[in-house]
């Protein structure tokens, strides 16, 4: 029963949700974060980005990169865990 509740509330604010979340800020957000990774994976293209790897391999992530994602990955669960008490 309580996973019915959770997911009648869910459903009933929806709407609230997809007004939220379709704000220029947040599609813009989402749009950079997906073309990013999409042209750092993407064989055609990533071939002629520079890299510092010492390997040379510009289709993977260098360690800056993994450095700053990981700290803004830290970032946002300390947001959401304080946000939630």
């Amino acid at each position: 029963m309580a996973l019915l509740t959770a997911l009648v509330a869910f459903v009933y604010h929806l709407p609230q949700v997809y007004k939220w979340l379709l704000k220029p800020y947040y599609l813009a957000s989402t749009f950079m974060a997906l073309v990013f990774l999409l042209v750092r994976k993407c064989p055609g293209i990533c071939e002629n980005l520079p890299s510092q790897r010492e390997d040379g391999n510009s289709c993977d992530f260098d360690w800056r990169e993994v450095e700053i994602l990981m700290f803004l990955s830290a970032i946002v669960m300390m947001k959401n865990r304080r946000a939630s008490t």
